[in-house]
């Protein structure tokens, strides 16, 4: 299934596994991006392991707010 074809609301959780994909398609993937804000802002859950968080980098929250900004730890 293409990214650009999934609706968040047919799905209850996202998860991202790791490797380079994550790390380099998927990080500046529009509809990467906009799937995991679209997952974030309706409380659902989303998770990622190794490389995959970094396709948290151009994520924001419904205020615009990037998901990463002065974020430590393993908690958004």
């Amino acid at each position: 299934m293409r990214l650009d074809s999934v609706d968040s609301s047919s799905f209850d959780a996202v998860f991202y596994s790791g490797g380079h994909g994550p790390l380099w398609d998927l990080a500046e993937d529009a509809n990467s991006v906009s799937l995991i804000g679209s997952f974030y802002n309706e409380k659902k859950p989303i998770a990622f392991v190794c490389h995959a968080p970094s396709v948290l980098r151009d994520v924001k929250d419904a205020t615009g707010k990037s998901l990463v900004n002065a974020k430590k730890g393993n908690r958004l």
